[in-house]
């Protein structure tokens, strides 16, 4: 019976440390990618919408949340509204 070399040892335990190391790096950046979009959505509809970079106001503006994120926002007629969305009417 041929013992190993204790050289040799480590390195077969360094490799499985290192394969671990890396099959939770990939567990550890997944778990850490944003929520998907699609979820949910929001719909504000019918106010002034002030877009802050100097441009006039958007009069009766329409703007769509989904998860924590403004995806759409701007005139009435050019915003895609989801069918599912639920709307909150922001006239008054």
């Amino acid at each position: 019976m041929h013992r190993a070399k204790s050289g040799s040892r480590v390195v077969v335990v360094m490799s499985a440390v290192l394969r671990l190391g890396a099959v939770l790096a990939a567990i550890l950046v997944a778990g850490c990618a944003g929520p998907e979009t699609g979820g949910e959505a929001t719909v504000f509809e019918g106010a002034r919408l002030i877009v802050g970079d100097g441009s006039a106001a958007i009069e009766d503006a329409v703007f769509v949340v989904e998860g924590d994120r403004i995806t759409q926002a701007g005139q009435r007629a050019d915003v895609e509204i989801p069918e599912s969305a639920t709307r909150v009417d922001l006239s008054g």
